[in-house]
C-alpha cells in the first residue's frame, strides 16, 4: 500500500513540477526576454561546477538510510542524518564560497559585454540557489529512502506552487534576482518541512543531528564518491552544452535551446523515474531466473525503443505549436533545436534498458564509459562544428554525442551480457501479458 501511495504521489509531483517549470520559463521570456533565460541557464550550469567536489555527500546517505530503516534502527538513521547536517551542509556552503571568485573569472570565457557584466552580478545569487537546492534535496530525499516518498512528493508539490507564486511576484520587480530569491525561499521551505516531517513521522531526535560520527561519514564518502563519477560526467555534458551554445550561438540561442532541451528531456526524465522501479525487478530476476531476465529485458527494450521513436516524431511535428506557446511565434531556430534534442533524447531512452540491466548485473563501468563518451565527444565535435556552423553546429554535436553515449552500454550489453543489440520490435511488442507474468515470478 505504501509503495503504491509513493508511486502515485511521485507521478503527481512530476506533473506539477513539469507544469511549474515551463510556466516560470514562459513568464521569464515574457517579462525579461529569451536572452535572460539564456543568462540564467549559463549561470546555473556554472554554479553546478561547485558540486563536483561534493564527494558524494549529497547522494551517498540514501543507501545507508534505506538499510537502517529496514533494520528498524532509528539510532543509525539519526547517525546518518547527522552526517548530512554536519557534513553535507557545511561542505556545500564552503564550496559555494570557495568557487565564487574562480567562477566569476571563468564567466569571461562564455559571456561577453553586457551579458558578462550581468552574469557576474548575478553569480552569487545563482550559487546561493544551487547550494540551497542541493542541501534541501538531500534532506527531502531522506524521506524517500525511509519509505516516506509520498511525504517528499507532497513537499515537492507545495514548494513548486510556492516557487511559481514567488516567481511571478518577484521577477516583475527584481528580474533574475527575483527568480533566485523565489528559488532560495522555496528550497528553504523544503529543508524546514523535511526536517519537521523526519521528526514527526520517523521519530528523529533533532538534537542527535548535531552529534558528529566520523566512521559513518567516511563510509558515506567512499560509497558516494563512486556514484559521483557518473553524476559528474553527466553534469559536465549538460554544462558544456550551455557554454558552447553561448560561445558560438549567443544568449538568444542558449535561451531557445534551453526551452527545446527541457521539453525533450521530460520524456527521458519520466522513463528514468519509472526505471527506479524497474531496476530492482531486473536485479531480482538476474539472481533468480535469468530466462525471465532476458525475456523482460527484450520486452522492455522493444517498448522503450518504440516509445523513443514516438517521442522524437511527436516533438518534431509539434515544435511549431510549442514555439508559439512558449515563444509567442514560430521560431525556425527553435524548431530545429526541438527536432535535434528530441532525437538525442530518443537515443537515451532506447539505451535505458541496457543501462538498467548493467546495474542489475552489477557492472557500472559501461554506463560510466557512456557518460564520459558523451562529454568527450561533445568537447571535440562541439568546438569543431560550433566554429563552422554556429548554434546549429553545437546542437548537431550534442546529437552525435548522445548517439555515441547511448550506443556504448547497448554495445557492451550485446557483446558481454548477450543482450540484444536490436530492439526486436516485431517479436516482442505483441507479448502483452509477459510483463505481468515476469513480475509475478520475480
Amino acid at each position: 500500500m505504501i509503495q503504491k501511495r509513493n508511486l502515485y504521489w511521485s507521478a503527481t509531483e512530476f506533473l506539477c513540477v513539469l507544469f511549474v517549470q515551463f510556466f516560470v520559463m514562459r513568464f521569464i521570456i515574457d517579462q525579461l526576454g529569451i536572452e535572460a533565460l539564456g543568462v540564467w541557464a549559463v549561470l546555473m550550469s556554472t554554479a553546478a561546477i561547485a558540486g563536483f567536489l561534493g564527494m558524494g555527500t549529497a547522494s551517498g546517505p540514501g543507501r545507508f538510510l534505506a538499510i537502517a530503516y529496514g533494520r528498524n534502527d532509528n539510532e543509525e538513521i539519526e547517525r546518518i542524518l547527522s552526517t548530512i547536517m554536519l557534513g553535507t551542509v557545511p561542505i556545500y556552503i564552503l564550496l559555494g564560497c570557495l568557487f565564487y571568485y574562480p567562477l566569476l573569472w571563468g564567466l569571461g570565457f562564455v559571456l561577453k559585454d553586457a551579458a558578462l557584466v550581468e552574469g557576474r552580478e548575478l553569480l552569487i545569487f545563482a550559487l546561493g540557489s544551487y547550494v540551497s537546492q542541493m542541501i534541501s534535496t538531500t534532506f527531502a530525499s531522506s524521506l524517500t529512502n525511509l519509505h516516506k516518498g509520498y511525504l517528499k512528493s507532497r513537499i515537492g508539490i507545495t514548494s513548486s506552487i510556492l516557487q511559481a507564486v514567488l516567481s511571478v511576484l518577484l521577477i516583475k520587480n527584481y528580474g533574475l534576482v527575483g527568480l533566485a530569491m523565489a528559488q532560495i525561499l522555496s528550497y528553504g521551505y523544503i529543508l524546514i518541512l523535511s526536517i519537521i516531517l523526519l521528526k514527526i513521522n520517523i521519530g528523529v531526535r533533532l538534537h542527535k543531528l548535531f552529534v558528529w560520527h566520523t566512521d559513518r561519514f567516511k563510509t558515506i564518502i567512499l560509497f558516494g564518491g563512486k556514484m559521483q563519477v557518473t553524476s559528474i560526467g553527466w553534469s559536465l555534458f549538460e554544462m558544456s552544452i550551455r557554454f558552447l551554445m553561448a560561445r558560438f550561438g549567443g544568449l538568444d540561442a542558449v535561451g531557445y535551446y534551453e526551452v527545446a532541451y527541457k521539453i525533450a528531456s521530460q520524456a527521458r526524465i519520466f522513463i528514468f523515474f519509472i526505471g527506479q522501479n524497474i531496476g530492482p525487478v531486473l536485479a531480482s530476476l538476474w539472481s533468480q531466473n535469468q530466462d525471465n531476465f532476458y525475456a523482460f529485458y527484450r520486452l522492455l527494450y522493444a517498448r522503450l525503443s518504440l516509445f523513443a521513436i514516438l517521442v522524437a516524431t511527436g516533438i518534431t511535428l509539434l515544435s511549431p505549436v510549442i514555439s508559439v506557446i512558449m515563444l509567442g511565434e514560430i521560431q525556425p531556430l527553435f524548431c530545429v533545436f526541438a527536432a535535434l534534442t528530441a532525437a538525442g533524447s530518443a537515443f537515451h531512452i532506447a539505451a535505458m534498458p541496457s543501462e538498467l540491466a548493467a546495474v542489475a548485473i552489477g557492472t557500472l563501468r559501461y554506463n560510466i564509459q557512456g557518460t564520459l563518451t558523451a562529454f568527450t565527444t561533445l568537447m571535440i565535435t562541439g568546438f569543431a562544428l560550433g566554429h563552422v556552423y554556429g548554434a546549429i553546429g553545437v546542437a548537431c554535436a550534442v546529437l552525435i554525442s548522445s548517439l555515441l553515449a547511448s550506443a556504448t552500454p547497448v554495445y557492451y550489453g550485446h557483446r558481454i551480457f548477450q543482450l540484444g543489440s536490436m530492439p526486436g520490435l516485431k517479436n516482442n511488442l505483441h507479448l502483452k501479458n509477459l510483463l505481468t507474468a515476469v513480475l509475478k515470478r520475480g
